[in-house]
Protein backbone atom coordinates (compact mmCIF):
# COMPACT_ATOMS: atom_id res chain seq x y z
CA UNK A 1 0.00 0.00 0.00
CA UNK A 2 1.28 3.48 -0.82
CA UNK A 3 1.82 6.10 1.86
CA UNK A 4 -0.65 9.00 2.17
CA UNK A 5 2.07 11.47 1.13
CA UNK A 6 2.52 9.58 -2.15
CA UNK A 7 -1.14 10.17 -2.92
CA UNK A 8 -1.37 13.79 -1.77
CA UNK A 9 2.03 15.30 -2.70
CA UNK A 10 1.65 15.43 -6.49
CA UNK A 11 3.00 17.77 -9.19
CA UNK A 12 -0.40 18.33 -10.82
CA UNK A 13 -3.17 18.24 -8.20
CA UNK A 14 -6.78 17.86 -9.31
CA UNK A 15 -8.21 20.18 -6.63
CA UNK A 16 -8.01 23.41 -8.71
CA UNK A 17 -9.84 21.68 -11.57
CA UNK A 18 -12.53 20.45 -9.19
CA UNK A 19 -12.94 23.93 -7.71
CA UNK A 20 -13.52 25.32 -11.22
CA UNK A 21 -16.09 22.62 -11.90
CA UNK A 22 -17.87 23.36 -8.62
CA UNK A 23 -17.89 27.10 -9.35
CA UNK A 24 -19.47 26.52 -12.76
CA UNK A 25 -22.06 24.06 -11.51
CA UNK A 26 -25.74 24.73 -12.14
CA UNK A 27 -26.51 23.40 -8.66
CA UNK A 28 -25.08 24.60 -5.34
CA UNK A 29 -21.99 22.70 -4.18
CA UNK A 30 -20.73 22.81 -0.60
CA UNK A 31 -17.22 21.57 0.10
CA UNK A 32 -16.96 20.38 3.68
CA UNK A 33 -13.71 20.57 5.63
CA UNK A 34 -11.90 17.34 6.33
CA UNK A 35 -11.97 15.96 9.83
CA UNK A 36 -9.96 13.54 11.87
CA UNK A 37 -6.74 11.70 11.28
CA UNK A 38 -5.64 11.62 7.63
CA UNK A 39 -4.22 8.14 8.22
CA UNK A 40 -7.64 6.82 9.22
CA UNK A 41 -8.67 5.76 5.73
CA UNK A 42 -5.37 3.97 5.27
CA UNK A 43 -5.91 2.06 8.47
CA UNK A 44 -9.37 1.02 7.29
CA UNK A 45 -8.11 -0.29 3.96
CA UNK A 46 -5.34 -2.31 5.63
CA UNK A 47 -7.64 -4.12 8.07
CA UNK A 48 -7.84 -7.84 7.71
CA UNK A 49 -11.18 -9.42 6.95
CA UNK A 50 -12.32 -12.68 8.49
Amino acid sequence: MRQLSELTDVDDPAWPVLQDEFAGSSVPVDVLPGEGDPGFLGSLSSEGRA
